[in-house]
Formats: C-alpha cells, structure tokens, sequence
C-alpha cells in the first residue's frame, strides 16, 4: 500500500494510475461522502485538505474554492466538484467533509472511503487504490498535457522537489505550456458531469 502524505513511488504509481473507465465506476459507486472525496482527490487536493475544507471555503457563485493550510491556493470550482457540493446541506462554520455528529474526519476515514469505493466498482487490485494513487492519476493528467513545473504548486499544493522531479521524468516528452492551456478537469469526471451523474 503506498504512504497517504507523500508521493507513491513513480513505477508503482504508473502501474495503479486510474483509467478513464475505472475512475469513472470508482466515482459512481461511491458513496455521498466517498464520491466527494473521491473527486476531490481527482482534483488534486490531499487528504488533510479535504477534511479540513469549511464552507465559508466554497463560493458556488463565483465557482471558486479556497483552500488552506501550508499550501493555500484558490481553484476553480469545476463540474463535478461544484455540484457535488451543491447537493450538500451548507452550515456556516461547518466542514465539508464531516462525521454525522459534525465532527472532523479522520483522515484514514477517507482512505477507507476511497478503498470501499474501489471495491464496490469492481476495480482490478481494489486494495491499491489510495487517496495518493487518485491524487496523482490527476497531476499525471497535469504532466502529460505538458504543465509547466512552475505551475503545479498553484494547483495541487507543493510537491517535493525529488518526487516532482520523478513525475517529470516520467512525462518528459511533453511540451511544457502555461497553466491557462492545461485542461484541470480529468476526462472521467467531465463525462459523469456530462451525464448528471456526480
């Protein structure tokens, strides 16, 4: 099983990334919490982020989202991310992400979330899908449209300097352009917003 706060290593990484088809039945069968979860991931938030995202984070308006912590940014706020979070009942002061009693998330839930997920779609190796392996399925669709390596933090947070440069041996081909030619939403998640079904 690859470690939750740091990169997998890049050969077990490219062997677990998630396919178009297998992302989109993970996303499907999740539950209400798990799908949220599960997309956010595939956004290229990190666990902590995701249960430490409050309300007052989320403008569904301006279709923005900002995120704390270390490595603070703002987002576009994209389907299906936006309406999933529209279907959520909004508390003022609450997190997006919480237990039935309104308590924070552990972070391991969102692992167990993201594994019940895996196993309900029927995935291949259901127990090597981690909140790490969705997380870097998303920078790897980043890498392969040629992001530059200045522009990744401002989208998915800091990433070591030694992992990142694995990553980008790894997608080396690609011609490097800037953020604003970077499609940010997997094709997956646009064709289950396409659909009506995230």
């Amino acid at each position: 099983m690859f470690p939750e706060r740091t990169l997998c290593p890049p050969a077990h990484c490219i062997s677990a990334l998630i396919e178009t088809r297998a992302c989109r039945a993970l996303v499907t069968a999740a539950t209400e919490d798990a799908r949220l979860a599960a997309v956010a991931l595939l956004t290229g938030l990190t666990v902590e982020e995701i249960v430490e995202l409050r309300w007052e984070d989320v403008d569904l308006a301006a279709a923005t989202m900002r995120v704390g912590g270390a490595d603070a940014r703002t987002l576009p706020l994209d389907e299906p991310m936006r309406a999933l979070l529209a279907a959520r009942q909004a508390k003022p002061g609450d997190r997006v992400l919480h237990t039935p009693g309104g308590d924070r998330f552990a972070e391991g839930e969102v692992a167990r979330l993201v594994l019940f997920a895996a196993y309900d779609a029927g995935l291949d190796r259901p127990q090597e899908i981690t909140p790490s392996v969705l997380r870097y399925t998303f920078i790897s669709y980043l890498l392969r449209q040629g992001i530059r390596a200045a522009d990744i933090d401002h989208v998915v947070g800091r990433v070591p300097n030694n992992e990142l440069v694995a990553y980008m041996q790894l997608n080396s081909r690609a011609t490097r352009r800037p953020i604003e030619d970077i499609e940010r939403v997997l094709p997956a998640l646009r064709e289950i917003a396409a659909a009506g079904t995230g």
